[in-house]
């Protein structure tokens, strides 16, 4: 489950969710397929977790940047959103069932001083009952978000991967 620590990623990439509960599993599928096209890539730490959590900070702490992926129920225009975050530092919370991309930036601000620039990907999903597999919808529009997550990181690494880019 856990990558070694290794203080010089330049990317970090997390996804989050269930993978038996159907589209919630967006994070993890969306993760294999960018380490599977970003395999070339020495410099490309990937993670799949169920939610955020603390014990993933010490991993994360120093990646030059940060990208989570996350399932959502949310209607988003184009199935996807990239957005960057902010560490939030003044409202943690206190159980970690409770905690956010932005906690886990925020905790690693307070612990090691700085935190890396870091985007949040969401895709949007349709049913997130019991079951194994992506939905149809939910699989094209992931595939989209990788697609331009792929392009990003070959035109960019060593630049800030995502400035500013949003879909």
């Amino acid at each position: 489950m856990s990558l070694p620590v290794d203080p010089s990623w330049d990317l970090y990439i997390v996804g989050f969710g269930n993978p038996q509960r159907r589209d919630d599993g967006i994070g993890s599928y969306v993760v294999r397929q960018l380490k599977s096209a970003l395999k070339s890539y020495d410099k490309i730490g990937f993670l799949s977790v169920r939610h955020p959590e603390p014990s993933i900070i010490a991993e994360l702490h120093g990646a030059d940047q940060i990208l989570f992926v996350d399932a959502t129920i949310k209607v988003l225009t184009n199935g996807w959103q990239l957005n960057r975050i902010q560490p939030e530092t003044e409202m943690l919370p206190y159980t970690t069932h409770h905690f956010t991309p932005t906690c886990i930036l925020g905790m690693i601000k307070m612990l090691y001083g700085q935190s890396p620039p870091t985007w949040v990907l969401t895709v949007e999903g349709c049913d997130f009952g019991f079951g194994r597999r992506l939905t149809f919808t939910a699989k094209i529009r992931a595939r989209s978000a990788i697609s331009a997550i792929v392009g990003l990181v070959r035109a960019n690494l060593q630049t800030p991967l995502m400035s500013g880019q949003t879909s």
